[in-house]
């Protein structure tokens, strides 16, 4: 089946990028990749001139994936201490304490990425396969979008969604 991918952002190394990673991901799982930028390498947005692109290139089916949340969470750890009662020997306080190192309150934040993945059958204008993916602390968002990428179209394969 051969298959679009479209990554859709403002920004058009990112979405060269996640185009990349989902048309790799499709082309290892037996489907052909094409990346949306080599067939629509401008004005996206325009329906028209989407259908007439995707149609003339052959394009059967459209894998589209886009952040759709970027939030910071914040995370609370609370005090970790307990009281020896060995504090009356060296060394059995020096064991212990080290075993029971004071723990002191934090707050961390933590960032959570929410990512969209969706399959349509162009020819059927119907959506065929939907996911949502969560990843908390990507160091890395291009290479977050890269391993959700790769875990969506696994999923469709297992699924047998890129065979129908």
């Amino acid at each position: 089946m051969r298959i679009a991918a479209v990554f859709i952002n403002n920004n058009p190394g990112t979405r060269r990028m996640g185009e990349d990673a989902l048309a790799d991901a499709l082309t290892r799982y037996g489907s052909v990749g094409v990346v949306s930028y080599s067939i629509i390498p401008a004005n996206p947005w325009k329906d028209d001139y989407v259908r007439q692109q995707l149609r003339e290139a052959g394009v059967q089916a459209v894998l589209i994936m886009r952040v759709v949340s970027h939030d910071q969470v914040l995370s609370f750890a609370p005090v970790n201490w307990s009281k020896s009662s060995v504090s009356s020997s060296l060394w059995k306080y020096w064991d212990f304490s080290w075993k029971a190192v004071y723990q002191p309150d934090y707050l961390r934040a933590e960032t959570l990425l929410g990512v969209e993945t969706m399959l349509y059958s162009r020819e059927q204008d119907r959506l065929l396969w939907a996911g949502m993916s969560q990843t908390f602390d990507p160091g890395n968002v291009n290479e977050a979008v890269r391993q959700i990428a790769r875990q969506a179209v696994l999923k469709m394969s297992e699924e047998n969604v890129l065979t129908k």
